[in-house]
């Protein structure tokens, strides 16, 4: 072990076509102090293994609160628990979600794969060279994480086990550290420039250092770069046939959530406080990021548009000496024709726009601000200035009424010649959402964990 150098590593099923923005950041932090960081995707050598429409095939061409992603890692992480996987299989698979057979067979033979992979990875990396290795795990990224974990820490004790990302914050990442006594130390919330709110093993108790300082100045963070992306990206055979989307971030937190949380919104865990960059400090990353890989596919990671960049960031964009972009931006849905105008001139090509419903009860139940003609508009001026929305069709508020749907029916038959919804599903209670901190003061009764959450394995920590 070589003190001092650091590993951080982004496992399946992370995106092949866009890179980590937080393990860039951390990189781009620890190199600042002279310390050797290195960054890997190992998504790409199951996409060897298992082919590329298999790997694009688990994360999204299955039903997401399924979590067979994670399913396919648990006899790597646990061992054999044949009772548990044959439930899981008839009872969340078939019963629950109606997987044919022929997917189900096909999921099994990717799982057959997983063990040669997690052996190509130990054979692969030289983790021993490592004084840390640092795993983000967010969506299903948790188990794939955890089964390497165990075997690094197994073959190289001496090596500090580290984790982060959206499923490690709060109290789930303190659970998951009692829990896995491989992990050395979990880190909460916004580990940018020191790591307050971590969680450390003092004997056999779990320690939390208390919540981490919120960034308050963006600007005053680094300018990444995607090297390590682009060279795991070479590696894999199969690669060049996903297009590179690179990631940029102009803010943190949510404006309009600071003010009214929409009540099935999980996300700003740590603090929903915003700040937002300098428009000169954002034409400065994306002129880096354009130069640097000759990308012009940009997606924002920002959960709201700041609308001061109205007047700011976009006409400098306009008049930049930029090549036309592709950008992508998550936004209110109450924008003006002007507005909207000013993000398709601006290279803005796709836009999230919140929109969830088309019925103004509806959207009152969800705290959206919004209401139901200000969503078609929204619809109709993107189509005008050649901008994608994606947009989701929630149901399931507590409090909706069979009208609000009749209402709906005659909207959508008007609007078909529009961008129909990316996607449609009931309402979930996320972590950190006032539906899922309080269920009981909105009506939720009866409160249990999903089918897959079902306890299946020892309750002792795993070692």
């Amino acid at each position: 072990m070589h003190p001092g150098n650091v590993l951080l590593l982004s496992m399946p099923w992370h995106a092949l076509e866009r890179p980590s923005l937080g393990l860039s950041l951390l990189q781009a932090e620890v190199r600042a102090l002279d310390v050797r960081c290195d960054i890997a995707y190992l998504g790409f050598s199951l996409s060897d293994f298992i082919g590329l429409e298999d790997y694009l095939w688990v994360p999204s061409g299955l039903p997401y609160t399924a979590f067979a992603g994670d399913w396919l890692f648990t006899r790597s992480l646990y061992g054999d628990r044949a009772e548990a996987d044959s439930r899981y299989v008839h009872e969340v698979l078939v019963k629950t979600w109606n997987l044919s057979g022929g997917d189900v067979r096909r999921l099994l033979r990717v799982r057959s794969y997983i063990e040669p992979f997690l052996d190509h990875c130990m054979q692969a990396h030289d983790f021993g060279s490592y004084s840390i290795v640092g795993f983000t795990s967010t969506f299903e990224q948790n188990i794939a994480s955890l089964a390497l974990a165990q075997r690094i820490k197994s073959h190289h004790p001496d090596v500090t086990i580290a984790f982060g990302g959206a499923n490690w914050e709060g109290e789930m990442g303190f659970a998951l550290h009692q829990r896995f006594a491989f992990v050395d130390v979990v880190c909460s919330g916004e580990a940018d420039t020191s790591f307050p709110g971590v969680v450390f093993r003092r004997g056999e108790q779990s320690i939390s250092t208390g919540p981490a300082p919120v960034i308050k100045d963006l600007d005053s963070l680094p300018i990444v770069d995607f090297d390590d992306y682009f060279e795991s990206r070479s590696s894999c055979a199969s690669a060049a046939e996903v297009a590179p989307l690179l990631l940029l971030e102009t803010s943190r937190g949510c404006w309009w959530g600071a003010k009214h949380h929409c009540t099935f919104c999980g996300l700003n865990g740590g603090t929903m406080a915003f700040r937002s960059k300098r428009a000169e400090r954002v034409i400065e990353e994306l002129t880096s990021l354009v130069e640097r890989y000759d990308v012009q596919n940009i997606s924002v990671v920002d959960n709201i548009f700041d609308m001061r960049y109205f007047k700011t960031l976009l006409p400098r964009i306009i008049e930049s000496d930029l090549p036309p972009l592709s950008l992508f931006y998550e936004v209110k849905a109450n924008l003006t024709h002007e507005q909207i105008r000013l993000l398709g001139a601006a290279g803005v090509r796709h836009v999230q726009p919140g929109i969830e419903s088309l019925s103004d009860h509806v959207l009152n139940l969800m705290d959206k601000g919004t209401s139901w003609l200000q969503n078609v508009q929204m619809l109709k001026w993107c189509k005008e200035y050649g901008i994608k929305p994606e947009w989701n069709l929630l149901y399931g508020f507590p409090g909706e009424e069979p009208a609000d749907y009749d209402h709906m029916l005659p909207i959508i038959d008007a609007i078909d010649f529009l961008d129909p919804p990316s996607g449609h599903g009931p309402i979930r209670l996320d972590r950190f959402s006032p539906y899922h901190a309080d269920p009981g003061r909105h009506g939720m009764l009866n409160v249990r964990a999903m089918r897959p959450y079902t306890r299946s394995t020892p309750s002792t920590s795993t070692r």
